[in-house]
């Protein structure tokens, strides 16, 4: 495994995901207080982790912004896990009957990291939580 894939079903409108990924309050009802997000392509976003272990600090260029359907950064720093540089992180959002499909991609690793199981159990969690968020307003993020 070099690419983090998974895909979900999410009881929101595609609106509402879409907003989840790619807004300030909802990257921080989710994913991380600590972040600024920008609005636009080109921008930069930063997130920030106090976790026990440590501060990590990530930093991306925003790629792709396709209202309702996309976001994708490209991953410029990250303090912990260098070999995050370089990578895409891209959420693609579409609707599916009554509910949203949400398939998530964190790709481009090059090699095989030794943290990759890792960071597929940290996407996996942190996926529950955009979901929780979405449908219950209250993200399940320790951060």
């Amino acid at each position: 495994m070099t690419d983090i894939k998974h895909d979900i079903s999410i009881g929101g409108t595609a609106d509402q995901v879409y907003k989840a990924v790619s807004t300030y309050s909802g990257v921080a009802g989710w994913w991380t207080k600590q972040c600024t997000i920008s609005p636009d392509v080109g921008g930069v976003c930063h997130f920030a982790f106090d976790a026990p272990d440590g501060r990590m600090e990530v930093d991306a260029d925003v790629a792709a912004l396709d209202d309702g359907r996309r976001v994708s950064w490209s991953i410029t720093q990250n303090s912990k896990h260098p070999s995050w540089v370089g990578t895409s992180v891209t959420f693609n959002i579409a609707p599916d009957g009554d509910t949203t499909r949400l398939a998530f991609d964190h790709s481009g690793f090059s090699g095989q990291p030794e943290f990759l199981p890792q960071y597929d159990q940290g996407w996996q969690m942190f996926l529950g939580s955009i979901k929780s968020f979405v449908e219950t307003g209250q993200g399940k993020s320790p951060y």
